[in-house]
């Protein structure tokens, strides 16, 4: 075998390999965006998931006080109301905090 069948012969190989590792690494690739986009699904999912428990709990929240005495009156419901209760009242004072600052803002 002369030189340039070796040259030949060398490159052949060299090309076959990068054709496997191409494939290889194209599959790889590949296999990262499926799972990738998948996660974004899934993710996508669970905060629709959440959204509608919100959602859900916002309209129980405003039956709590004519459901069934068993459950109005239920420990953790009745924990949940007043933890809900003491954070709307925070909201309401970081409201009117937050609109004397931008009344006094708009005076000057």
């Amino acid at each position: 075998m002369d030189f340039a069948e070796k040259m030949k012969d060398l490159f052949g190989k060299s090309a076959e390999a990068s054709k496997v590792a191409m494939n290889k690494a194209g599959n790889a690739i590949q296999e990262f965006s499926d799972k990738t986009v998948l996660k974004i699904e899934m993710n996508k999912l669970e905060f629709q998931k959440k959204e509608a428990f919100e959602e859900l709990g916002e309209i129980v929240f405003g039956f709590i006080d004519s459901l069934p005495e068993g459950i109005a009156s239920n420990e953790k419901v009745v924990s949940l109301k007043e933890k809900i209760s003491g954070i709307n009242a925070e909201i309401e004072k970081k409201e009117k905090a937050l609109s004397d600052l931008e009344g006094k803002a708009s005076d000057k």
